[in-house]
């Protein structure tokens, strides 16, 4: 069962049912009197939301140029919904795969937006539509992000694992235990070609895989690529750093 609510002439509120019984919140972004026949669906990242800067962003800037954009929550406080606490990559990618059934049939062509964790959110879902991807500084190979010793970061207290964010936020135990033992390098460069899309990785040249010299499009299509935006942090806060990365993903999306 599917609720829908309207709030704005561009901006279209909904609910959908997931397998398990749980609701995923999203909206659905178009210019007012058009129909494209392609949109953008942007995946959030580990204690992300669908209405960070980036992201909403991202929207107004897609839609000024022939898209439509799903955006939604991989959890949140809405009625119904999952906690980060009960989450998992798998999770995150059953629930991509219900919005992409359930929201995005009409559209001919498909385009997918992952940041951080939804880079390996995309890449488990392994969304066979998907016409091509940019990854905005995706996570990769996660046990070497998780398991190093000296991450002051994470904290386990009466057998409850806490991110130390700046606020201290719960993952669950699952989610730490897939993180630091499933999906290493070679396990997502075996993704990537499995999908067998185009993919664009755009590297933060000050964010956490600045050095990395592997990532999602070492492997699969021919066409893969990476971009590094100068001076831009993880999150594409600092500058004017965020116009350089619509304008890539945009360049990218247009080529499919």
């Amino acid at each position: 069962m599917a609720g829908l609510y309207f709030t704005a002439m561009q901006e279209w509120h909904w609910h959908i049912e997931t397998p398990d019984e749980y609701r995923i919140y999203g909206c659905t972004n178009s210019d007012k009197g058009s129909s494209p026949d392609r949109a953008v669906v942007i995946v959030h990242g580990l204690t992300g939301n669908m209405d960070e800067y980036q992201h909403k962003s991202a929207a107004n800037f897609f839609i000024r140029h022939g898209y439509d954009v799903v955006r939604f929550d991989l959890y949140s406080d809405m009625p119904g919904s999952r906690s980060l606490s009960h989450c998992t990559l798998q999770t995150h990618a059953s629930d991509l795969n219900t919005v992409l059934a359930q929201k995005t049939a009409a559209y001919r062509k498909l385009f997918l937006i992952g940041h951080s964790y939804g880079g390996p959110t995309i890449m488990v879902a392994q969304p066979q539509r998907a016409a091509a991807l940019s990854l905005w500084d995706p996570s990769f190979d996660l046990p070497a992000r998780w398991n190093p010793a000296d991450r002051t970061d994470i904290k386990q207290v009466n057998g409850v694992t806490y991110l130390n964010w700046g606020r201290e936020i719960i993952v669950g135990e699952d989610m730490l235990h897939e993180a630091r033992t499933r999906y290493d390098a070679e396990e997502c460069l075996a993704l990537s070609k499995s999908l067998n899309r185009p993919i664009q990785v755009v590297t933060a040249s000050e964010g956490f895989y600045a050095t990395q010299g592997m990532s999602w499009h070492s492997a699969g299509h021919p066409d893969n690529e990476r971009v590094t935006i100068k001076g831009a942090d993880h999150c594409f806060h600092n500058a004017n750093v965020l116009d350089d990365v619509l304008a890539a993903s945009l360049n990218w999306f247009d080529r499919y």
